[in-house]
């Protein structure tokens, strides 16, 4: 569900339709990283060991992702896109073992929205 609040809009859209052309895959293991991603290299800068990867998709919107590992845990992620503008997300405090259950992922379509089943398109 991608709710559009300017726009007055909700699309629904299975999260696997063009997941794996974006840095978000790289977060949900739906996908082998190296089929929608190309390894650019690797160094390390302190604790952090960085790995470089660049979308193979020609249409996707990000020319490159960097991810920043401290031991085996994701600490950093950037993100350059198509314009040269950079995205830098620091990570604390993940916890990789709890489970949510799905009851805290309901939608509830607010009233006058329209609804667009992607999907169905």
């Amino acid at each position: 569900w991608l709710y559009e609040v300017d726009l007055e809009q909700v699309t629904i859209r299975r999260l696997d339709a063009g997941l794996g052309e974006t840095p978000a895959a790289l977060l949900t293991g739906a996908a082998d990283v190296l089929d929608h991603f190309e390894y650019r290299g690797s160094e390390t800068d302190g604790d952090i060991s960085w790995l470089r990867l660049e979308p193979r998709a020609a249409e996707s919107d990000f020319s490159g992702v960097e991810l920043g590992f401290a031991g085996s845990e994701l600490r950093r992620i950037f993100l350059t896109d198509r314009l040269g503008q950079r995205t830098q997300i620091f990570l604390s405090n993940v916890d990789n073992v709890t489970a949510v259950a799905d009851e805290f992922f309901v939608f509830q379509v607010p009233e006058g929205v329209d609804v667009i089943d992607a999907d169905d398109l």
